[in-house]
């Protein structure tokens, strides 16, 4: 099966505008190149980039979801799981929250994996 990647610097993220119907498939990495070796400066991540690109999407059927420093909303969330088959989550420094924007436990977060039948092989969920 051939493999298709969309790469998308940090610096160029507001040209996200161009994606639309998005159909993600395989997974969806997000980091910016200086976190991977050490802890990021936090007044350079984009803490919303995934949220941005989930109302570009139409579906989502990853199994590997790399998403640390994000934030997202539960809803959010359940849209990038709700396949049931994210095998591999990295979700270091994400923070999730709930309709009215209090952060969710990490109990919660677990709930909705069970919800949606994600049996995660490796994780390293925060």
């Amino acid at each position: 099966m051939d493999r298709h990647n969309i790469v998308i610097s940090h610096s160029e993220t507001k040209k996200i505008v161009i994606f639309k119907n998005l159909y993600l498939t395989d997974n969806l990495t997000c980091y910016r190149e200086e976190c991977v070796w050490g802890e990021p400066d936090a007044s350079k991540i984009n803490r919303n980039f995934v949220s941005s690109l989930i109302a570009r999407m139409y579906k989502c059927e990853v199994s590997e979801l790399i998403i640390p420093y994000q934030n997202l909303t539960l809803k959010e969330f359940e849209f990038l799981i709700c396949s049931g088959k994210v095998t591999y989550l990295n979700m270091r420094g994400a923070t999730i929250v709930d309709e009215n924007g209090k952060k969710l436990p990490h109990v919660r977060i677990q709930m909705a994996l069970y919800k949606y039948h994600c049996k995660l092989s490796l994780s390293s969920l925060f």
